[in-house]
């Protein structure tokens, strides 16, 4: 095993511990605030964690020398802004509106008073939803604001809090056992995190003591980020000229470019997907990300959304509608067609790659897990305990096997469903340290749960429902409740990478992780709970109703035979994705021709209308670079451009109308309610 061979700083000195309860406080309420009290899609994802990563990229050089941060408080700080919010790595660039810690009422407790209290839901699920996860004599609060009974709730804030911080927690020794083989061993790119650290470099590092990288103009790396910041800038300031003057168009019309090929692929590829989109700020994502990534993703969307359907139809296998070509993905990959390649997308690309993870560092796993019993060669990782690792993954599995007991999932059902997310969780990272995530596909374990209680003579064939199955579907949602924020294992390793390239104190990093999960958790459910029976309740709230999430989840799985695939179909599209993927990974370690990467075919399938256009310019960006000029080039012309790009498309697109929309919208409608 690779030895650790750099030395790590501290970074949590008390004024970065005084500031991250600062930031987590202000991050969750503010965020809480927006995604309750505005309903434009940018105003709940465009504050935080852009608003703290912005301050200190742009003005932290401001400050006087004695109060400024080292490298190491600016990558915690950095951090524990990510953690609480509901974005990806970056400081700008995929950023979802969606999810986060802030949101864990609507995923517990407002959900579970939400199914108890509103039709359709109520009528046939709530005898499954008992007191002590939401009340019945106080639901009232949720629903249409109230006079809150804590003593009421208290025993759900019990529930719910312990529940989703042992879930952060075992997401976190995951994701630390993933750290050596995944950024020290095999140096994975983590392309999202490359938005984040090398800034980070740009403002520490000094020429002579004088001035940072990024405001010194003698150097490349400060006129390729500000050539491509003004390209972005422009880009994104047109969103907020156009939210005053309508008459100016928004970025959309360029920035996010609809380019539908319908007519071109009814005449000649008849069947082939056309609706596709060009989104200018995914771009730098795959510029970020290994060239065969990029490629392999463009290489399967043609193959599968291109050839694959215009060739079924061709054949007669199904039959073809014109205009069908903006919905082929789902009509030919989900609905028609021998190959439903969305389905094996989730069963079974996913879970191979998952099993390939276990397999390829399964020396790693051992290490680790042997540690409990007897001090190994290498028993630590900077200063971090393989024995404390080992067993915290193993007492927190247990701890969430029985609180999914206690919660009513059939004993059985619960330890199937724990394995599996294990698998997925090691997919997810995998595929996250190559490219980026769009949907976790957690999810997707709820198929696998649902077969293991059928075939255990648990509950019937869809639709069907009973306590059981409605309790395992209900609280196997939670594998997917906060899939956008930084607490998610796969996220996490984008930390740990971050980490390791900024030379931070891997054990702050830790201890800064499992201090917020605890705090973040509690104060989010605590003040959540207030929040909504202040402002009037889930049916006063213009805000995207993650509330009913769960209920739709159960409902889908009960009383609607939305549960097309049979058990057979799921097990087929397992194995066929197990074999795929090991055979992929032999055949690159044996041949430096072989391109095909299994985390290139998921990305190309998992939001196909976006995944065509930005890595085929990501691919020819990076490509062009490194055959001019190098790697040198790259170093001191591609990244920096990139950044800029995104970082100052972020400044005028996010940040300065998320703003403006808080203090227009949310911060007087919350003191409205005050």
């Amino acid at each position: 095993m690779l030895k650790e061979e750099i030395t790590y700083r501290r970074g949590l000195t008390l004024r970065v511990w005084i500031l991250t309860f600062i930031m987590a406080i202000v991050q969750i309420t503010t965020t809480q605030l927006n995604h309750t009290m505005t309903n434009v899609w940018m105003f709940p994802s465009g504050i935080l964690p852009l608003t703290p990563a912005l301050i200190i990229f742009f003005f932290h050089n401001i400050l006087p020398a004695k109060w400024k941060f080292s490298r190491e408080e600016l990558t915690i700080l950095i951090l524990v802004s990510f953690l609480n919010a509901n974005a990806f790595y970056l400081v700008g660039g995929y950023i979802s509106p969606y999810g986060g810690i802030q949101l864990l009422p609507g995923q517990s407790l407002v959900s579970a008073a939400y199914i108890k209290s509103i039709s359709p839901y109520n009528e046939v699920f709530a005898a499954f939803i008992p007191d002590w996860m939401a009340p019945s004599a106080n639901l009232g609060v949720v629903i249409n604001g109230g006079t809150l009974d804590w003593g009421a709730w208290a025993p759900s804030i019990v529930f719910w809090s312990l529940l989703w911080i042992t879930f952060i927690l075992f997401g976190t020794f995951i994701s630390f056992s993933l750290r050596k083989p995944f950024v020290i061993r095999d140096r994975l790119s983590f392309p999202m995190s490359m938005c984040t650290y090398p800034l980070l470099d740009y403002q520490i590092e000094r020429d002579g003591g004088k001035r940072v990288k990024l405001i010194n103009f003698s150097r490349p790396e400060a006129k390729a980020f500000w050539i491509g910041g003004a390209i972005g800038a422009i880009l994104g300031l047109t969103d907020v000229l156009n939210y005053f003057l309508p008459a100016i168009p928004a970025s959309w019309e360029y920035a996010g470019n609809h380019i539908d090929l319908t007519g071109v692929f009814q005449q000649y590829l008849p069947g082939a997907y056309g609706n596709t989109w060009l989104w200018w700020m995914d771009v730098p994502i795959y510029a970020f990300a290994p060239l065969e990534i990029t490629l392999t993703c463009v290489i399967s969307y043609i193959a599968l959304l291109i050839v694959y359907p215009a060739l079924v139809v061709r054949l007669g296998v199904v039959s073809y509608v014109p205009g069908v070509e903006e919905i082929a993905d789902v009509q030919y990959g989900l609905i028609e067609g021998p190959f439903k390649f969305i389905y094996w997308r989730d069963y079974g690309l996913m879970f191979g790659i998952g099993i390939w993870v276990a397999w390829h560092y399964r020396e790693h796993f051992i290490s680790i897990f042997r540690n409990i019993v007897a001090q190994t060669s290498e028993p630590a990782e900077d200063g971090i305990s393989y024995r404390l690792i080992g067993l915290g993954m193993i007492v927190l599995w247990i701890l969430l096997l029985i609180f999914w007991a206690i919660a009513g999932v059939p004993p059985f059902v619960a330890f199937t469903g724990l394995i599996l997310l294990v698998i997925y969780i090691l997919a997810n990272s995998r595929v996250c340290a190559d490219t980026y995530i769009d949907d976790t596909q957690l999810g997707a374990v709820r198929g696998f749960l649902y077969d293991a209680g059928y075939s255990a003579g648990l509950w019937g064939s869809a639709p069907y429902v009973n306590d059981a199955l409605f309790k395992t579907m209900y609280m196997s949602s939670m594998f997917s409740g906060i899939s956008w924020s930084g607490f998610y294992p796969q996220m996490q390793c984008h930390i740990w990478k971050i980490g390791y390239e900024t030379k931070t104190s891997t054990k702050d990093i830790l201890k800064i992780i499992v201090i917020m999960a605890v705090f973040s958790v509690i104060f989010a459910n605590i003040f959540g709970l207030w929040w909504w029976s202040k402002s009037g309740g889930v049916m006063k709230s213009p805000g995207w109703p993650a509330y009913s999430d769960r209920a739709a989840d159960a409902e889908l799985y009960t009383l609607t035979s939305g549960h097309t695939l049979t058990t057979l179909e799921r097990v087929w599209y397992a194995l066929t994705g197990v074999v795929f993927v090991f055979i992929c990974f032999y055949l690159r370690g044996k041949f430096r021709w072989f391109i095909i990467h299994p985390a290139g075919v998921w990305t190309a399938l998992a939001s196909p209308s976006c995944h065509l256009w930005p890595p085929l310019i990501g691919f020819i960006y990076k490509l062009i670079i490194l055959r001019v000029g190098g790697t040198r080039l790259w170093e001191r012309f591609g990244i920096p451009f990139m950044l800029g790009f995104i970082a100052l498309q972020t400044l005028g697109m996010f940040f300065i109308l998320a703003w403006y929309g808080f203090f227009s919208q949310a911060l007087p409608a919350a003191l409205s309610y005050l």
